[in-house]
Protein backbone atom coordinates (compact mmCIF):
# COMPACT_ATOMS: atom_id res chain seq x y z
CA UNK A 1 0.00 0.00 0.00
CA UNK A 2 1.42 3.40 -0.99
CA UNK A 3 1.95 6.01 1.68
CA UNK A 4 0.24 9.36 1.43
CA UNK A 5 3.57 11.05 0.66
CA UNK A 6 4.30 8.75 -2.27
CA UNK A 7 0.75 9.13 -3.54
CA UNK A 8 0.95 12.91 -3.35
CA UNK A 9 4.34 12.92 -5.04
CA UNK A 10 2.94 10.83 -7.88
CA UNK A 11 0.04 13.26 -8.36
CA UNK A 12 2.46 16.18 -8.38
CA UNK A 13 4.59 14.47 -11.01
CA UNK A 14 1.56 13.72 -13.19
CA UNK A 15 0.35 17.30 -12.89
CA UNK A 16 3.79 18.54 -13.89
CA UNK A 17 3.87 16.21 -16.90
CA UNK A 18 0.47 17.43 -18.03
CA UNK A 19 1.49 21.08 -17.65
CA UNK A 20 4.57 20.37 -19.77
CA UNK A 21 3.13 18.16 -22.49
CA UNK A 22 -0.61 18.90 -22.53
CA UNK A 23 -1.33 15.16 -22.73
CA UNK A 24 -4.63 14.56 -20.85
CA UNK A 25 -4.38 12.75 -17.53
CA UNK A 26 -7.28 12.41 -15.10
CA UNK A 27 -6.27 13.56 -11.64
CA UNK A 28 -8.63 13.28 -8.65
CA UNK A 29 -10.15 16.61 -7.67
CA UNK A 30 -9.44 18.31 -11.00
CA UNK A 31 -11.43 19.17 -14.11
CA UNK A 32 -10.46 19.81 -17.73
CA UNK A 33 -11.02 23.56 -17.53
CA UNK A 34 -8.90 23.95 -14.42
CA UNK A 35 -6.14 21.75 -15.80
CA UNK A 36 -5.92 23.85 -18.96
CA UNK A 37 -5.51 26.97 -16.83
CA UNK A 38 -2.67 25.29 -14.91
CA UNK A 39 -0.86 24.53 -18.17
CA UNK A 40 -1.42 28.05 -19.54
CA UNK A 41 -0.15 29.68 -16.35
CA UNK A 42 2.89 27.36 -16.20
CA UNK A 43 3.79 28.12 -19.81
CA UNK A 44 3.41 31.86 -19.21
CA UNK A 45 5.85 31.68 -16.28
CA UNK A 46 8.40 29.88 -18.46
CA UNK A 47 7.86 32.24 -21.37
CA UNK A 48 8.07 35.42 -19.29
CA UNK A 49 11.24 34.21 -17.58
CA UNK A 50 12.88 33.43 -20.92
CA UNK A 51 11.81 36.74 -22.44
CA UNK A 52 13.53 38.56 -19.56
CA UNK A 53 16.63 36.36 -19.80
CA UNK A 54 16.97 36.63 -23.59
CA UNK A 55 15.62 40.04 -24.66
CA UNK A 56 17.82 40.27 -27.77
CA UNK A 57 16.82 36.82 -29.02
CA UNK A 58 13.17 37.45 -28.25
CA UNK A 59 13.19 40.72 -30.15
CA UNK A 60 15.07 39.27 -33.13
CA UNK A 61 12.87 36.21 -33.72
CA UNK A 62 9.35 36.45 -35.09
CA UNK A 63 6.77 35.98 -32.34
CA UNK A 64 5.65 32.70 -33.89
CA UNK A 65 9.26 31.45 -34.05
CA UNK A 66 9.87 32.42 -30.44
CA UNK A 67 6.70 30.75 -29.16
CA UNK A 68 7.38 27.59 -31.16
CA UNK A 69 10.90 27.42 -29.73
CA UNK A 70 9.74 28.01 -26.15
CA UNK A 71 6.89 25.53 -26.48
CA UNK A 72 9.26 22.88 -27.82
CA UNK A 73 11.52 23.43 -24.82
CA UNK A 74 8.62 23.54 -22.37
CA UNK A 75 7.01 20.34 -23.60
CA UNK A 76 10.07 18.37 -24.70
CA UNK A 77 12.69 19.14 -22.07
CA UNK A 78 12.56 17.84 -18.52
CA UNK A 79 14.15 20.68 -16.54
CA UNK A 80 16.59 19.53 -13.89
CA UNK A 81 17.09 22.72 -11.91
CA UNK A 82 14.59 23.60 -9.15
CA UNK A 83 15.58 27.28 -9.45
CA UNK A 84 13.60 29.37 -11.90
CA UNK A 85 16.44 31.82 -12.56
CA UNK A 86 18.69 28.95 -13.69
CA UNK A 87 16.11 27.53 -16.08
CA UNK A 88 17.23 29.83 -18.96
CA UNK A 89 20.61 28.05 -18.98
CA UNK A 90 18.81 24.79 -19.76
CA UNK A 91 16.98 26.61 -22.55
CA UNK A 92 20.36 27.55 -24.04
CA UNK A 93 21.68 23.97 -23.77
CA UNK A 94 18.42 22.64 -25.24
CA UNK A 95 18.94 24.78 -28.34
CA UNK A 96 22.67 24.03 -28.47
CA UNK A 97 22.38 20.25 -28.15
CA UNK A 98 19.29 19.47 -30.23
CA UNK A 99 18.85 19.32 -33.99
CA UNK A 100 16.26 22.08 -34.25
CA UNK A 101 15.00 23.31 -37.59
CA UNK A 102 15.24 26.93 -36.50
CA UNK A 103 19.05 26.61 -36.35
CA UNK A 104 19.10 26.03 -40.09
CA UNK A 105 17.64 29.50 -40.55
CA UNK A 106 19.59 31.08 -37.69
CA UNK A 107 22.89 29.17 -37.27
CA UNK A 108 24.13 31.86 -34.86
CA UNK A 109 21.21 31.27 -32.44
CA UNK A 110 23.07 29.06 -29.92
CA UNK A 111 25.87 31.62 -29.62
CA UNK A 112 23.41 34.49 -29.20
CA UNK A 113 21.72 32.63 -26.36
CA UNK A 114 25.10 31.78 -24.84
CA UNK A 115 26.14 35.43 -25.00
CA UNK A 116 22.97 36.58 -23.28
CA UNK A 117 23.27 33.84 -20.64
CA UNK A 118 26.82 34.90 -19.82
CA UNK A 119 25.55 38.26 -18.62
CA UNK A 120 23.20 36.48 -16.22
CA UNK A 121 25.91 34.08 -15.11
CA UNK A 122 28.42 36.81 -14.32
CA UNK A 123 25.81 39.02 -12.69
CA UNK A 124 24.61 36.22 -10.39
CA UNK A 125 27.95 34.51 -9.70
CA UNK A 126 28.95 34.18 -6.07
CA UNK A 127 31.16 36.86 -4.59
CA UNK A 128 34.80 35.82 -4.72
CA UNK A 129 36.82 36.84 -1.69
CA UNK A 130 40.33 38.13 -2.27
CA UNK A 131 42.48 36.71 0.49
CA UNK A 132 45.73 38.45 -0.39
CA UNK A 133 46.38 42.12 0.27
CA UNK A 134 46.52 44.53 -2.62
CA UNK A 135 46.67 48.27 -3.28
CA UNK A 136 43.75 49.78 -5.21
CA UNK A 137 45.95 51.83 -7.49
CA UNK A 138 47.24 51.61 -11.07
CA UNK A 139 50.99 51.73 -10.43
CA UNK A 140 51.76 48.75 -12.64
CA UNK A 141 55.52 49.14 -13.05
CA UNK A 142 57.28 46.47 -11.00
CA UNK A 143 54.16 45.16 -9.30
CA UNK A 144 51.69 42.36 -10.00
CA UNK A 145 48.36 43.54 -11.48
CA UNK A 146 45.32 42.03 -9.77
CA UNK A 147 42.40 41.06 -12.01
CA UNK A 148 38.84 41.42 -10.80
CA UNK A 149 38.16 37.73 -10.03
CA UNK A 150 34.48 38.02 -10.95
CA UNK A 151 35.02 37.68 -14.68
CA UNK A 152 34.92 35.36 -17.67
CA UNK A 153 37.13 35.24 -20.75
CA UNK A 154 35.27 33.91 -23.77
CA UNK A 155 35.71 33.54 -27.51
CA UNK A 156 32.82 34.34 -29.86
CA UNK A 157 32.24 33.78 -33.56
CA UNK A 158 30.23 36.99 -33.93
CA UNK A 159 30.86 40.47 -32.43
CA UNK A 160 27.68 40.41 -30.36
CA UNK A 161 29.34 42.62 -27.74
CA UNK A 162 30.20 45.29 -30.28
CA UNK A 163 27.32 45.53 -32.75
CA UNK A 164 23.53 45.12 -32.93
CA UNK A 165 22.57 41.56 -33.76
CA UNK A 166 21.59 42.25 -37.39
CA UNK A 167 25.00 43.81 -38.00
CA UNK A 168 27.00 41.37 -35.86
CA UNK A 169 25.90 38.27 -37.79
CA UNK A 170 27.32 39.81 -40.97
CA UNK A 171 30.85 39.78 -39.49
CA UNK A 172 31.76 36.22 -38.48
CA UNK A 173 35.29 35.72 -37.20
CA UNK A 174 37.24 35.28 -33.97
CA UNK A 175 36.38 37.68 -31.16
CA UNK A 176 37.70 37.62 -27.60
CA UNK A 177 35.73 39.18 -24.77
CA UNK A 178 36.37 39.96 -21.13
CA UNK A 179 33.08 39.90 -19.22
CA UNK A 180 33.21 41.15 -15.64
CA UNK A 181 31.06 42.46 -12.81
CA UNK A 182 32.05 45.77 -11.30
CA UNK A 183 32.39 45.62 -7.51
CA UNK A 184 30.47 48.84 -6.80
CA UNK A 185 27.18 48.57 -8.64
CA UNK A 186 27.29 44.89 -9.66
CA UNK A 187 26.77 45.77 -13.32
CA UNK A 188 28.15 43.49 -16.04
CA UNK A 189 30.51 44.93 -18.65
CA UNK A 190 32.02 43.61 -21.89
CA UNK A 191 35.47 44.52 -23.21
CA UNK A 192 36.76 43.48 -26.61
CA UNK A 193 40.29 42.03 -26.46
CA UNK A 194 43.09 41.20 -28.84
CA UNK A 195 44.55 37.70 -28.65
CA UNK A 196 47.70 39.16 -27.06
CA UNK A 197 45.77 40.70 -24.19
CA UNK A 198 43.81 37.49 -23.73
CA UNK A 199 47.09 35.63 -23.38
CA UNK A 200 48.30 38.20 -20.83
CA UNK A 201 45.15 37.92 -18.70
CA UNK A 202 45.21 34.13 -18.84
CA UNK A 203 48.82 34.03 -17.66
CA UNK A 204 48.14 36.58 -14.96
CA UNK A 205 45.18 34.60 -13.63
CA UNK A 206 47.41 31.54 -13.21
CA UNK A 207 50.44 33.07 -11.51
CA UNK A 208 51.88 36.28 -10.10
CA UNK A 209 53.64 38.12 -12.91
CA UNK A 210 54.88 41.67 -13.35
CA UNK A 211 54.32 43.57 -16.57
CA UNK A 212 58.01 43.03 -17.42
CA UNK A 213 57.62 39.28 -17.09
CA UNK A 214 54.40 39.31 -19.10
CA UNK A 215 56.06 41.36 -21.84
CA UNK A 216 58.90 38.86 -22.09
CA UNK A 217 56.44 35.96 -22.30
CA UNK A 218 54.44 37.72 -25.02
CA UNK A 219 57.62 38.52 -26.92
CA UNK A 220 58.58 34.85 -26.93
CA UNK A 221 55.07 33.55 -27.61
CA UNK A 222 54.25 35.86 -30.53
CA UNK A 223 57.73 36.46 -31.89
CA UNK A 224 57.78 40.21 -31.18
CA UNK A 225 61.28 41.39 -30.36
CA UNK A 226 60.50 44.78 -28.80
CA UNK A 227 59.57 43.74 -25.24
CA UNK A 228 59.73 47.34 -24.01
CA UNK A 229 57.07 48.39 -26.49
CA UNK A 230 54.92 45.45 -25.36
CA UNK A 231 55.43 46.53 -21.76
CA UNK A 232 54.23 50.03 -22.59
CA UNK A 233 51.08 48.71 -24.27
CA UNK A 234 50.39 46.35 -21.37
CA UNK A 235 50.72 49.13 -18.82
CA UNK A 236 48.27 51.29 -20.76
CA UNK A 237 45.89 48.34 -21.13
CA UNK A 238 45.93 47.51 -17.42
CA UNK A 239 45.45 51.15 -16.46
CA UNK A 240 42.37 51.25 -18.68
CA UNK A 241 41.07 48.04 -17.08
CA UNK A 242 41.63 49.60 -13.65
CA UNK A 243 39.55 52.63 -14.64
CA UNK A 244 36.74 50.30 -15.71
CA UNK A 245 37.15 48.16 -12.53
CA UNK A 246 38.18 45.06 -14.42
CA UNK A 247 41.54 45.40 -12.66
CA UNK A 248 41.40 46.00 -8.91
CA UNK A 249 44.93 47.30 -8.34
CA UNK A 250 48.28 45.69 -7.70
CA UNK A 251 50.17 43.60 -5.21
CA UNK A 252 53.89 43.22 -4.73
CA UNK A 253 55.45 40.09 -6.16
CA UNK A 254 56.32 37.57 -3.47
Amino acid sequence: MRTLNNYTENLQHRLTEYCRTGIPDFLPGTNDKGMKHYRRLSFNIFNNTLEQAYPITHEYLDESEWLELVNGFFSGHDCQTPLLWQMPYEFYTYVEENNLKIKEKYPFLPELLYFEWLEIEVHTMEDIDIEEQYIPDKQFNDTVPLINPEHRLVQLNYPLHLKPIKEAIRHPGQYFVLIFRDPDEGNVHFINLSVVFVFALEQLSQQDLTIQQLAEMISEKFGVEDAEKIKKHLKSFFEDLFTQQAMLGYKHKK
